[in-house]
């Protein structure tokens, strides 16, 4: 199959897949959607945000995106995740999706930015190990590090961030 899409289209598929975080065996394997219906007031806000709850404890949740009308009234729930009360909670509006979108790519680019940085510093840290005068190596090199040639950090030890984005409340909305 994969000759056929080669040859066809003119692509090159590379081998093997996404790297997605471990779940035990009897857990959801990530990604999945999930959803949950019942008639009003049965409890799926609480059982969802329990089910998140044990996701962070795993330490398989780095960030919540909640889209709701109604966040206000169960923030309750949700005490404890990693939701930013200022820049995760959207209204549901036809744009929520891109919104979401565009908060993953920042995501995204952070974690790109970050191993960029880590390489370098590994060829700086290299360079310097190599018992070669400090004099031969790149003055323009050496410069773009500033004054503080620290180990780059990243907010999730330089693994990618799992996101999650719960719809609640959203029925009959845009």
């Amino acid at each position: 199959h994969n000759q056929i899409m080669e040859q066809k289209y003119n692509i090159e598929l590379k081998s093997g897949g996404p790297i997605y975080a471990e779940t035990p065996d009897d857990w959801f394997k990530i990604p999945f959607v999930m959803l949950s219906v019942a008639k009003r007031m049965s409890g799926k806000t609480c059982s969802l945000s329990q089910y998140l709850h044990i996701l962070h404890k795993m330490g398989k949740l780095d960030r919540l995106i909640m889209v709701s009308p109604t966040y206000a009234n169960n923030k309750h729930y949700f005490e404890g995740l990693p939701i930013d009360e200022e820049t995760d909670i959207i209204e549901p509006t036809i744009e929520a999706s891109d919104i979401i979108m565009q908060k993953c790519d920042e995501e995204a680019k952070i974690y790109d930015e970050y191993h960029t940085a880590l390489k370098r510093w590994k060829a700086l840290q290299k360079l310097l190990k190599s018992n070669r005068s400090i004099e031969d190596i790149d003055d323009d090199f050496l410069l773009s590090f500033g004054e503080i040639m620290e180990k780059p950090t990243h907010k999730y030890g330089g693994r990618k961030p799992i996101i999650c984005a719960m719809y609640d409340d959203c029925q009959n909305t845009p």
